[in-house]
């Protein structure tokens, strides 16, 4: 088992949220994953924001930035950090909140609604996810909108110049699928940096930033009394799922029917799945051997589809 760099993981709302905080850092990841670089980016708190603060949030993090390029165009750039497999919907979603919830801000500073289709920004997303969504060893994907015959990319012009953007972009990128050496050497370390390994490469300047911002030697008191409630939030998420486990068993004992207890343990493996526990803790914490937790990981990524990895 390869060594964690950080007692906390990157991927914790409030680890993640403090990290991209900083200019420095979110410019650096911004450029690694969708190939400029912002000549500013603001960190948006705003009414999208509040909307995902939902009862499983602790698994989800959501960063807003307004980015402006060189041209003065504005960028709207959604960062997700995600356990969950069932979340590229929502994300979907909230592109498309994005979308709709500046047309009334245009809309005020145009005489004419025609006109107000030319001020719509570009909106762009980068998930960082902790589960495999694709069967293929891919780890850094980005989608498009082009023509489905000549492949021809979908560009409009944006900003006063009138620059040809795309008006869509989302970046997935599956951390289990890290391939060192394999691939560009900004996305590694920011791969490496959300898994909490160690580093294989030099760190950059702003990797160098973050890791600051990750030491928890760093913070305030108020911010590690907000890490305290995280993880007392996720034993007792990991109690309940044990409580469920615990009672589907009895029920099927009870019953005579060995069908209760393996549709309780699979919806509690599933769950466990999906917010990137590893074989060795659910086997701990469930108290049934790594070899069957191994066997029903497979069987339930086989049933849940095509979509989904392993």
């Amino acid at each position: 088992m390869s060594k964690k760099r950080h007692p906390i993981n990157p991927m914790m709302d409030i680890a993640a949220k403090k990290v991209f905080s900083d200019p420095e850092v979110t410019t650096d990841f911004i450029e690694a994953f969708l190939g400029f670089r912002p000549k500013e980016v603001k960190i948006m708190n705003g009414t999208l924001a509040d909307l995902k603060k939902e009862q499983d949030g602790y698994f989800t993090t959501t960063v807003d930035v307004l980015a402006s390029l060189e041209d003065d165009t504005q960028v709207v750039i959604e960062i997700q950090v995600a356990y969950q497999r069932g979340f590229l919907k929502r994300l979907w979603t909230y592109i498309c909140q994005h979308l709709v919830a500046n047309l009334p801000n245009v809309r005020q500073k145009v005489a004419k609604t025609h006109k107000m289709y030319d001020k719509i920004q570009p909106v762009y997303a980068i998930a960082v996810v902790a589960t495999n969504y694709f069967k293929d060893e891919k780890p850094v994907r980005s989608f498009i909108i082009t023509d489905s015959e000549t492949g021809q990319v979908l560009q409009f012009p944006f900003g006063k110049q009138e620059q040809a953007r795309k008006p869509f972009e989302m970046v997935i990128v599956e951390l289990k699928k890290l391939k060192l050496g394999e691939m560009d050497r900004k996305q590694q370390l920011w791969m490496e940096f959300f898994s909490n390994k160690e580093f294989s490469l030099k760190q950059t300047s702003a990797i160098q930033r973050a890791e600051y911002l990750l030491d928890v030697n760093n913070w305030t008191q108020e911010e590690r009394t907000m890490i305290d409630t995280w993880n007392r939030n996720a034993a007792s998420y990991y109690e309940t799922m044990q409580e469920r486990f615990e009672e589907g068993y009895e029920e099927g004992v009870e019953d005579g029917f060995e069908k209760g207890a393996e549709q309780k343990t699979q919806e509690v493996l599933t769950s466990l799945f999906q917010v990137g526990m590893s074989d060795d803790d659910i086997s701990l914490v469930l108290k049934i051997p790594i070899e069957q937790v191994r066997l029903l990981r497979k069987d339930i990524v086989t049933e849940e589809g095509p979509e989904q990895g392993n």
